[in-house]
């Protein structure tokens, strides 16, 4: 007799208690396909990770496809019956490509629009799949998705504040230890250690194509102005080529800053903060950087007070430029030139770089429960990199930060 097995069931997970609730699922379900609907698509192919686990609740190697009309389905070519413990849609197992095409038949789309996310669709994947799907109009889903995802509800909102508060108890416990003598790798594995103890999941999601990021970076003097492949206004070295940024093995001494910027990550949900702390002496940091450092926070109040619903992120970014170039701080701006990242903000969410993205070009109106970060920095080449960044809830309001420490230079007890 073949041995039978049960289904898992949702208790059996250890992680059960953070399943993402059925009725959360269905609301982004009903709000992709509304989206589906209004661009003539009959149904998506939703393979990104953070996608599927938007849309199913779970990370998944195969697709959740999402009819324009209709309850989704999940195609899992491996981990199934854990999948169907952690989603309320239809799982099955489907270790061929085989399978999406008999769902699709059975769908009526064969012949039909079918989206998937282009941005991030390997090209030999997209080829296979337009290959064995030869009826049917491949396109692109990437704005279609990323758009609903960029409205939170509740039930996400709470968890970015879990995540801000991550990052809050990291920088105290940075701010009250670092002194003249340690390095910025101690400052790094003091922040990751209280990240991890405080719940962070240990991942931080880049859409970006070879987009590579971790919990943060600890950076202070000449390595916080050193530029990396990143596209952000601080690079460092790291500790490797291989690696290509972050912190080192550079020694503090008395009159630095140190560039604390660092992710929150709580159940997928991030929260990014950037503070700066004085090392040793605040009397001795230099006045200038004191200065520069004072200005970033109050653009960056400006900013906050600029992003109003309906407000557009192309001119909230034509605003940044223009106080930077007004205060002789162009060529500083969001890096040294000409490595300046060309943006100020970026939405947060599952992936660190989600809509809204307060950059040219961008002049979709902002929206109430976007979850953005606004971070003005300036970076002088071969010396300093300083700067300030808060996650903003945006209401009926305005933008409302997410908890964090006071935006001044902060000043530690070692």
């Amino acid at each position: 007799m073949p041995e039978t097995t049960t289904p898992l069931q949702p208790e059996d997970l250890a992680t059960h208690r953070w399943l993402v609730p059925h009725d959360e699922l269905r609301r982004r379900a009903r709000a992709l396909q509304a989206g589906l609907a209004s661009a003539d698509i009959d149904a998506a192919l939703v393979h990104v990770n953070a996608d599927c686990n938007w849309v199913a609740g779970a990370v998944l190697d195969g697709w959740v496809v999402v009819p324009a009309a209709g309850e989704p389905l999940v195609l899992a070519r491996r981990a199934a019956e854990r999948i169907a413990a952690e989603t309320c849609w239809q799982v099955q197992r489907a270790p061929r490509t085989q399978a999406l095409v008999d769902e699709l038949r059975q769908l009526g789309c064969l012949r039909g629009r079918v989206a998937v996310a282009l941005d991030v669709l390997p090209a030999a994947r997209y080829l296979r799949l337009v290959a064995e799907l030869p009826g049917a109009e491949v396109v692109d889903l990437t704005p279609h998705i990323r758009r609903v995802r960029a409205i939170k509800s509740s039930w996400e909102l709470a968890l970015h504040e879990r995540a801000a508060r991550q990052v809050e108890d990291a920088m105290v416990t940075v701010v009250r230890q670092v002194a003249p003598g340690h390095t910025e790798l101690d400052a790094q594995r003091l922040a990751e250690g209280c990240l991890r103890s405080s719940g962070h999941q240990g991942v931080i999601r880049m859409r970006r194509a070879g987009g590579e990021i971790f919990f943060g970076e600890a950076l202070a003097g000449r390595n916080a102005a050193l530029p990396a492949f990143l596209d952000a206004p601080l690079g460092g070295s790291g500790l490797y080529p291989s690696v290509g940024m972050g912190s080192s093995t550079q020694e503090l001494v008395d009159g630095d800053l140190l560039v604390l910027d660092f992710m929150g990550a709580d159940n997928g949900y991030l929260s990014d903060c950037t503070r700066v702390c004085a090392v040793g002496d605040i009397e001795a940091i230099d006045h200038d950087l004191i200065v520069a450092q004072h200005w970033c926070t109050e653009l960056l109040g400006e900013l906050q007070a600029a992003a109003v619903p309906g407000a557009l992120p192309s001119v909230i970014y034509a605003l940044a430029l223009e106080r930077a170039a007004d205060a002789g701080y162009g060529a500083n701006f969001m890096g040294a030139a000409p490595d300046q990242a060309r943006f100020v903000g970026h939405g947060v969410g599952l992936e660190v770089d989600e809509f809204p993205f307060f950059a040219q070009g961008h002049d979709e109106p902002l929206e109430v429960g976007m979850v953005f970060a606004l971070e003005p920095k300036l970076v002088f080449a071969g010396r300093a990199g300083v700067g300030i960044e808060d996650t903003f809830v945006l209401t009926d309001a305005g933008a409302v930060a997410l908890p964090a420490l006071p935006r001044q230079v902060l000043v530690g007890e070692a």
